[in-house]
């Protein structure tokens, strides 16, 4: 039994006793959730859309999987996403997902959800805070005709570079990367299409292997200071990289005078709170790690073992940044008690639509209950 988007089920069904020619009554209570309810429109037409999926993503210390569940409006254009437990707030992504067996008959290009449209950019999506046990209604999401990007991946000595993978937004590998014509071929060519006639930053992630760092267009470390591609519907916009080799993150974690023989390590860019190298590295028996890839930035570092979260820092306090350089290595000692930190403390710079935001814990991407099928079908989204 279902309640749909704005109370949980029932965590068990009871049996019940039916006797013949007998009416058995029978009443359960549902407990509210946080959902969030709107419809989705043709931008120049006002009429419904189906098929729009959206996800859920943390303003910070988030980005988005090829893997995280949506949730997609009806025919009528309705869509509510929930049941949620927490005051979270979150920012919605649209895009359209496609079954391949039946085609939308138009198509429409992916959204960062704004009160009153869509953009490319994360900082101009709206913001809003799930309150719990109720459901938020938000203004109407207009989608828009789209548009393509496309460029070459080279390294600096010109040479193409395949396999990597290009995005629209900051990528969290926590559910894994889907390989398809976004990421480039064996002349470096990569696509990204069905993006919405806004200006986009594309983010380029080689693997750890290569040697290579993490970057955004105009060959940058992070989001804020990428070069931002303008899309027009139905237009193509060259974006190229040149990549360059990536700077190392090493350490150890100790225990006190133990070292710690399990748990991982995430590097964040401080400016934008997103993933700043290739997925995270696993901390070794003996306690230490090594993590590639990254551009010259400043970062945090979040460190964890089986029982314990830290950021790197000073013991209670919010964590400090790191310098890490393009092709050098940097060193920390990390500890679970002496430098301990605590999550860093960030300024919003999205509108929001409520006022009650908290900070959201760094994991992986929210991924709601409900998820339609099809959203897979489109590579590397």
């Amino acid at each position: 039994m279902s309640g749909g988007a704005s109370y949980f089920p029932i965590d068990e069904t009871p049996y019940v006793h039916v006797e013949r020619g007998k009416t058995t009554t029978v009443s359960y209570a549902l407990n509210p959730g946080a959902a969030i309810a709107t419809t989705v429109q043709d931008r120049p037409t006002g009429k419904p859309v189906g098929g729009i999926c959206v996800r859920l993503v943390k303003p910070r210390f988030g980005g988005q999987s090829a893997h995280m569940g949506s949730t997609c409006s009806s025919d009528d254009g309705s869509l509510e996403i929930g049941p949620f437990t927490n005051a979270e707030t979150v920012q919605l992504y649209a895009y359209q997902a496609v079954n391949p067996y039946e085609p939308p008959a138009k198509r429409y290009g992916d959204q960062w959800v704004t009160a009153t449209g869509g953009s490319g950019d994360q900082r101009e999506a709206s913001k809003v805070t799930l309150t719990p046990q109720q459901t938020i209604t938000i203004p109407p999401i207009r989608v828009d005709p789209p548009g393509t990007i496309t460029g070459t991946v080279r390294n600096s000595s010109g040479a193409a570079v395949a396999g990597v993978c290009a995005y629209p937004f900051a990528f969290h590998p926590g559910q894994g990367a889907i390989f398809g014509a976004n990421c480039s071929n064996s002349q470096g060519r990569y696509t990204i299409g069905e993006l919405g006639p806004y200006r986009w930053p594309v983010e380029f992630m080689p693997n750890s292997g290569t040697g290579y760092g993490w970057q955004w267009s105009g060959d940058v470390a992070d989001r804020f200071a990428a070069t931002m591609a303008t899309v027009t519907a139905g237009g193509t916009a060259t974006v190229d990289a040149k990549l360059a080799a990536g700077g190392q993150l090493t350490g150890k974690v100790t225990d006190g005078a133990n070292p710690v023989d399990a748990g991982y390590v995430w590097t964040y860019n401080s400016r934008t709170g997103d993933v700043a190298s290739p997925s995270f590295t696993n901390i070794a028996r003996d306690g230490t790690f090594s993590l590639k890839g990254h551009r010259t930035q400043k970062v945090y570092v979040q460190y964890a073992s089986l029982t314990k979260d830290c950021w790197y820092g000073l013991a209670g306090k919010p964590a400090i940044e790191v310098a890490m350089t393009a092709g050098q290595t940097t060193t920390i000692a990390a500890d679970m008690t002496r430098s301990c930190g605590k999550m860093p403390l960030t300024a919003s710079t999205s509108r929001s639509l409520s006022t009650a935001g908290t900070m959201l814990s760094p994991t992986p991407p929210l991924a709601s209950r409900s998820t339609w099928r099809f959203g897979a079908a489109r590579t590397g989204r």
